[in-house]
């Protein structure tokens, strides 16, 4: 299946200052305005063939499971904190 993407061409500010200066180019999807560190260049359009058996479920599935996993040690972390400064209360209480 054959996909067309409008967009544009954009210069990246950030680039300018970086000791080996080369200057970086980015496509976008959406109308080409200026915005952030981007100044666009022009529209630009991309088609792309995108297999017909494509499916995008597995890929996301991954990228929820990490996200999933992430937030679980980020609670565990915090819960850990919190059961380090509670026992260290109780600990002043008992002294």
């Amino acid at each position: 299946m054959k996909v067309t993407i409008n967009g544009g061409i954009y210069f990246d500010t950030s680039s300018i200052g970086v000791e080996q200066y080369l200057p970086q180019y980015k496509f976008f999807s959406g109308p080409a305005e200026s915005f952030g560190n981007y100044i666009a260049v022009c529209a630009h359009e991309i088609t792309a063939d995108i297999p017909d058996d494509f499916d995008p479920r597995p890929e996301q599935v991954k990228q929820l499971e990490a996200q999933r996993k992430e937030l679980h040690e980020k609670f565990a972390r915090a819960v850990m904190e919190i059961d380090r400064r509670i026992n260290s209360l109780l600990a002043l209480e008992a002294a």
